[in-house]
């Protein structure tokens, strides 16, 4: 859920918070998309800063709208930490807050109407929101993660200049109404008169170029055939 909030385009311009998770996460996003804080009590403070600062612009109507905030927690909440989390929820009303946190005795007795989802794999759920019938939540290995960062990490390298025989490949730059650029060696042919020609039919002068030059293979004619002759 963080991976995501983190990465989709909905959530461009939203407050999301992490505890127990996201760390790595955070450094391969662009700067305050995702922020890890080290516990919960960070994050109360954290809405409370907000409260606060909605509370100050309360009737200046030239400030904008709060952004909307979420935190997904995957770490251990003690009693204290969720009793204070709840009254900072209980203080935000109808700010757009979202809260994620594990299920658990203690989670429970201070959010006794929060909605209980099982995460368990392979276990569909149902969703009120989504309907009657039950989903297949969204899941990530613990491989896929690290895939998945590494993706990001390789995004923000910057770009290298192509070697071997990707040199041969069509600049992004060209567009079609540009004049097309002389054909590569590779990509004549040979007619029957001698004449070089461009072969339309092959329109990857990298690929070609490493498989090597193209083969030619010559057959010899078979000879006319010969009848016996007659006695």
């Amino acid at each position: 859920m963080a991976l995501e909030a983190g990465t989709c385009e909905w959530t461009d311009h939203t407050e999301i918070m992490t505890v127990g998770l996201g760390t790595r996460l955070a450094t391969l996003l662009p700067r305050g998309r995702v922020r890890p804080l080290p516990h919960v009590s960070a994050v109360v403070a954290d809405l409370g800063a907000l409260l606060l600062e909605v509370h100050q612009q309360t009737g200046d109507t030239d400030m904008p709208e709060p952004l909307p905030w979420i935190l997904v927690c995957a770490g251990d909440v003690d009693a204290e930490q969720a009793w204070q989390l709840a009254d900072a929820v209980s203080a935000a009303r109808d700010l757009p807050i979202a809260i994620v946190l594990p299920a658990n005795d203690t989670t429970r007795a201070a959010f006794p109407a929060a909605e209980n989802i099982t995460t368990a794999p392979g276990t569909p759920v149902t969703l009120p929101q989504l309907g009657e019938e039950p989903v297949q939540l969204q899941r990530l290995t613990d491989e896929q993660y690290r895939q998945y960062l590494h993706a990001l990490q390789v995004a923000e390298e910057p770009a290298e200049p192509a070697a071997g025989t990707w040199q041969l490949a069509e600049a992004h730059e060209q567009t079609a109404a540009a004049a097309r650029p002389e054909p590569h060696p590779l990509l004549r042919i040979r007619t029957s008169d001698g004449e070089a020609a461009i072969d339309p039919g092959s329109p990857f002068p990298a690929l070609l170029a490493s498989v090597g030059a193209p083969r030619t293979t010559k057959t010899a004619s078979p000879a006319p055939p010969t009848s016996d002759s007659g006695h």
